[in-house]
C-alpha cells in the first residue's frame, strides 16, 4: 500500500529509507508531488526509470516522459450527450482494484525477487510506536545507521539485478505452491468436527511422498518434505539465500507438525489424542496466519470481496473481508489514519468519471 497517504507506515520505505527523512517533515498534505520528485532525483543517480506503487490498484511514477515512452494511440473521450458512457460506478472502481489483489498478471510487470530487500533482514527495531497498532511494523526513522546499511544493500542488489540478463527465482510462485498445498487441508484437519480417520487420510496424501517405508526415517522424511518446493531455486544473491532460509523455516514448521500429528494419532487412538492433534494443527495455523484464510470465497456477480484498501475500509473490513454490494461501500470508512492529509473515499458521483484510472 505504498501509495496510501497515511501516518500508519505506508510511506516509510520511501520517506525514511530512500528519501532520508527523519520525521513527518511537517507536510500536512503528505507531499506526494515532492515525494515523486525526490524519488526520481534518486532514480537519475541510480539508473531507475520509475517506481510502481500500490494504492487502490497500482500506479506508476514515470520519471522522464521524453525518454522511454512511445505513443501507441490516443482516443478522444466522450463529451456532451455521450458523456454518460464515461460513467463508472463505485462498485466497478473497487472491482477493478480487487482484480489485482493477487498481483499484476499478464507479464505487464515482472518482479525480480532475487534483487529484493526486506527490513526483517536487519537488526532494526520495527516495533510500532503506536501501542494500538503493534500489528503494523514501522521503520525506525531515527536509526540512520541501520537504514543506511539497508539502503546501501538495496542499491547493490538493484545494480546486480540490472546487470543480469534474466529475472531471478520466482519466489512468489514457490510460496504460492506451498500455500496451495497446505492451506485448505490444514483448515480441514483442524476443524472441530473432523474425525481422526479424515486427518490420517489427509496426512497420507500430504506426507507419503516423503516416506521411505523400507527405513522409515522420520527426520529424513521431514527434510525431504521441507525442501520439496525449494529444490529448483538457484541461490545467486543474498536475497535468494534469505528468502530460501525463510521459506525453509516455514516449510519445516509445517512438515514437522504434520509428522507429529500423524505419530500422535497412530499411538493414541483416544479422544485425548485427537484433541492434542487438533491443538497442534491450530497452533501452526496461528503461526502461519495466511491471507488465504481471510478470502471471501465466490461473491455474487453484483458484489466484490471487499478488504480495507486506501482510502476505503473499516477495521472490520481489514480483519474480516466480506462480500459487499455497491450501496454498502461508501459507508466503509475508519481504518486508515489520514490525520496528516490524504483524501476521503470518493462519493458515488465522484467516481463516475474515473474510468481512466483502471
Amino acid at each position: 500500500m505504498s501509495a496510501g497517504k497515511t501516518t500508519m507506515g505506508t510511506l516509510d520505505t520511501q520517506d525514511f529509507l530512500l528519501r532520508n527523512i527523519t520525521d513527518d517533515d511537517g507536510d500536512p498534505g503528505f507531499g506526494d508531488f515532492r515525494r515523486g520528485q525526490d524519488l526520481c532525483d534518486l532514480g537519475a543517480k541510480w539508473g531507475i526509470e520509475g517506481f510502481v506503487r500500490m494504492e487502490m490498484g497500482f500506479e506508476i511514477i514515470f520519471c522522464e516522459f521524453s525518454d522511454g515512452l512511445v505513443l501507441e494511440s490516443a482516443r478522444e473521450r466522450p463529451s456532451g450527450k455521450n458523456q454518460s458512457y464515461e460513467a463508472l460506478p463505485q462498485l466497478e472502481v473497487l472491482r477493478g482494484a480487487s482484480m489485482r489483489y493477487p498481483g499484476i498478471t499478464g507479464q505487464r510487470l515482472t518482479l525480480d525477487y532475487s534483487g529484493m530487500v526486506s527490513a526483517y533482514w536487519y537488526d532494526l527495531n520495527l516495533t510500532n510506536p503506536d501501542p494500538k497498532r503493534l500489528d503494523l511494523p514501522r521503520l525506525p526513522a531515527s536509526d540512520l545507521e541501520g537504514l543506511g546499511n539497508m539502503k546501501a544493500d538495496f542499491k547493490a542488489l538493484f545494480e546486480e539485478s540490472s546487470a543480469r540478463s534474466h529475472v531471478g527465482n520466482d519466489w512468489q510462485g514457490i510460496t504460492d505452491m506451498i500455500i496451495t498445498r497446505y492451506s485448505d487441508r490444514l483448515q480441514l484437519m483442524a476443524e472441530n468436527n473432523t474425525s481422526r480417520e479424515i486427518i490420517l487420510s489427509e496426512l497420507a496424501v500430504l506426507l507419503n511422498l516423503f516416506i521411505d517405508y523400507g527405513s522409515f526415517d522420520i527426520p529424513m522424511a521431514i527434510e525431504k518434505c521441507t525442501v520439496h518446493y525449494l529444490t529448483g531455486a538457484v541461490l545467486e544473491t543474498s536475497a535468494d539465500r534469505m528468502i530460501y532460509g525463510a521459506l525453509s523455516t516455514v516449510a519445516s514448521k509445517i512438515c514437522s507438525t504434520l509428522f507429529y500429528v500423524g505419530q500422535l494419532l497412530l499411538e493414541d487412538e483416544t479422544e485425548s489424542g485427537l484433541t492434542k492433534s487438533k491443538s497442534a494443527l491450530k497452533s501452526v495455523i496461528d503461526y502461519l496466519d495466511w491471507t488465504t484464510w481471510k478470502e471471501c470465497g465466490k461473491c455474487g456477480y453484483d458484489e466484490i470481496c471487499f478488504v480495507a484498501i486506501w482510502p476505503w475500509g473499516s477495521m472490520e473490513d481489514h480483519k474480516h473481508p466480506n462480500c459487499m454490494k455497491d450501496e454498502m461501500l461508501s459507508r466503509r470508512q475508519g481504518y486508515w489514519d489520514m490525520r496528516g492529509g490524504g483524501r476521503r473515499p470518493p462519493t458515488e458521483n465522484e467516481t463516475r468519471s474515473g474510468a481512466d484510472e483502471l
